[in-house]
């Protein structure tokens, strides 16, 4: 609790989401949040997400998307602004 009416907390978290039989991304990381207490009842303020590790799994073969795979395949797919 950072106040009578106020707190912070951090939730480790863990996620595998089937694609159909063939992708499969499995995540691990951090939720950030705050929360604040209004009329007697806590109610989540914000909330972010910290994700510390990837991977894709397939039937074939898995794989851990790095930091830095992640930030280039972030620009790859980035929207472009209207020229």
């Amino acid at each position: 609790m950072t106040s009578q009416s106020t707190a912070k907390g951090i939730w480790a978290f863990e996620d595998f989401i089937r694609f159909a039989s063939a992708f499969s991304p499995h995540g691990y990381g951090h939720y950030h949040a705050t929360y604040e207490k209004s009329e007697g009842s806590w109610r989540m303020e914000s909330s972010k997400l910290t994700c510390l590790r990837e991977d894709i799994v397939t039937p074939l073969f898995s794989f851990y998307i790095s930091d830095s795979l992640r930030t280039l395949l972030g620009k790859a797919f980035r929207p472009t602004a209207p020229q």
